[in-house]
């Protein structure tokens, strides 16, 4: 059953790519219009030379000790969440894992958990295992 399963299958052809010589901000966008997290970075010949992921982009911000990293998170939050029971089947929320890459687990108004894209992943790779 391992056979079954090709990375080219599951793939996004023809991804587009950022270049080095972009502002962050063109990046950012470019990154946000086409709902990647995540986007390679090639050379003027179009040979990869990296990759830029909102992670890498957050974690350079807060080394670089900006001012802007002082304002309130209250002005970054999402306020459209959309929330999951524990009991709940799991494929009634992949389409918000794939959107959001994450689901919100509540216990009333309260927060008891997350499931991430990851966490699903090793799931399926743990049951598909088995086989």
């Amino acid at each position: 059953m391992k056979d079954i399963f090709k990375v080219k299958d599951l793939m996004i052809p023809n991804v587009e790519a950022a270049t080095p010589s972009v502002s962050l901000r063109e990046t950012l966008k470019q990154m946000i219009d086409s709902k990647f997290s995540q986007m390679p970075v090639v050379d003027e010949t179009g040979e990869i030379t990296g990759v830029v992921s909102m992670e890498s982009i957050v974690k350079q911000l807060y080394a670089l000790n900006i001012d802007e990293l002082n304002l309130k998170t209250d002005e970054f939050k999402e306020t459209k969440v959309e929330y999951a029971d524990a009991v709940a089947d799991i494929f009634k929320h992949l389409d918000e894992l794939a959107e959001k890459n994450f689901v919100l687990i509540r216990d009333g108004a309260r927060v008891k958990g997350l499931v991430t894209t990851y966490d699903l992943l090793m799931y399926f790779r743990k049951f598909t295992e088995a086989f």
